[in-house]
Parts: C-alpha cells; structure tokens; sequence
C-alpha cells in the first residue's frame, strides 16, 4: 500500500504541475494519469495473480443481493 501512495504521489505531483503549467499538451496529460491509474492498479495485485485474475473475470457479473433472485 505505502509503494501504491508512493507511485500516486510521484506520477500526480510531477504531473500535475507539469499539465498546470502548459509544458505538455493536455491530451498527454490525460494519458499520463490513465498510465498512473494503471499502474497503481496492477501494483495493488503484484504477488497476488489469482485476486488480479479474480478481479478481471468478475467484471459484468452481479453480487450480492443482485445476484440472488427475486422469490415472489
């Protein structure tokens, strides 16, 4: 977690200066937090594949009280 807060503050305090300044277009702005946001995702499963796995395959899928159905 402290690596993940780590990598957050790295990519949006060099970034966000650097966007707010003019000194990158803003399109590379946005990919550059799509990057940052990527990253930070896949770091929170490193040495976990199945969780990341898991993660991925139930996209879509209803949980909880959606995934039971209605009795009446």
């Amino acid at each position: 977690m402290l690596q993940n807060v780590g990598l957050a503050f790295v990519f949006n305090g060099v970034g966000i200066p650097v966007a707010a300044t003019g000194l990158i277009h803003p399109v590379w702005a946005m990919v550059a937090m799509a990057v940052s946001v990527t990253a930070i995702f896949i770091n929170s499963f490193s040495g976990q594949p199945k969780l990341f796995l898991e993660a991925i395959a139930s996209v879509g899928r209803p949980t909880g009280a959606a995934a039971t159905p209605n009795p009446k």
